[in-house]
Order: structure tokens, then sequence, then C-alpha cells
């Protein structure tokens, strides 16, 4: 799970997400200086630094112009489009 907030206020179920069995949550702020976790939008640098295979299936879900930068870097790092789903309706 890369889960992206302005703050880490705003990070809902943060200990949730971190207790749940085989899932590695990472968090990403955009908005939180004095934050130690990864500052700045998920781009191809922090894809390449976090994901491991690009063959999975990704899941996307935020505002439209994250979910198309988010597929494009992850299109150009080698995740196949038919393997990365998003919302519906937006």
């Amino acid at each position: 799970l890369i889960f992206a907030n302005k703050t880490e206020d705003d990070i809902i179920l943060r200990d949730e997400w971190n207790k749940m069995t085989g899932l590695r949550a990472h968090f990403v702020v955009s908005e939180d200086p004095d934050s130690n976790l990864h500052k700045g939008q998920i781009d191809n640098d922090y894809l390449r630094d976090t994901v491991s295979d690009f063959g999975q299936w990704f899941y996307l879900c935020g505002p439209q112009k994250m979910v198309d930068d988010v597929r494009t870097s992850l299109k150009a790092l080698g995740a196949k489009a038919d393997k990365i789903i998003t919302e519906k309706g937006w």
C-alpha cells in the first residue's frame, strides 16, 4: 500500500494499516515539512525505489491528476496498462 496525504494527521487508519499481516504500508506526505515520512509526490523515482514487481496488479484511487500521473509512471516503469485498475466515474 502506498498512501499519499498532505500531512501525517490526514492519514486515516494508519495504525490499522501498519498492523495488517502481509501488508507493507508506505506513507507519503506532500505538505508536512516536519514529518519523517517520504515527502513529495509519488513519481518514477519513488515508485522505482519502492515497488519490486511491476508485473503485479495496481489499484489506484485518488484525485484524477494523481491517478493519471501515477498510471503514467507505472507504465513507464514496465507495468502493463491492463493491470492498472482505477475507480470508475472520475
